[in-house]
């Protein structure tokens, strides 16, 4: 059984922004992966930032879903397919990071209330 790996980082319908972490410091990796997305049936326009590992899709959904744009990306090399079996997925850690980052706010948040409350 295979685990997809898939960075969604924010998606509505036509655009879709995922991490890779692949083209993350190294702009012939940037160039290469929107060449390679605008190439697809469907794909109408695609910014890769190197700087981030950011990848902005905007596509047609009449012609082609989101889960395309990933497989196609998989297929491609760009984004790593797991099989069960103990690895550490891309995803797995990219939640970890949000999660820490959201728990992090929580804190931040709790401590102001109680630093005015004080007062």
């Amino acid at each position: 059984m295979k685990i997809l790996a898939t960075p969604l980082m924010h998606a509505i319908e036509g655009r879709v922004r995922l991490k890779l972490l692949k083209i993350k410091g190294n702009d012939q990796k940037a160039r290469d992966v929107e060449f390679f997305l605008s190439q697809v049936q469907g794909v109408e326009n695609v910014v890769a930032n190197p700087v981030t590992g950011n990848v902005l899709i905007f596509y047609h959904p009449q012609t082609i879903t989101q889960q395309q744009i990933i497989r196609f990306l998989i297929d491609g090399g760009y984004l790593p397919s797991y099989r069960d079996g103990g690895q550490t997925s891309a995803m797995s850690e990219i939640s970890e990071e949000i999660v820490t980052r959201l728990a992090t706010a929580i804190i931040e948040a709790t401590l102001t209330r109680l630093l005015v409350g004080i007062k």
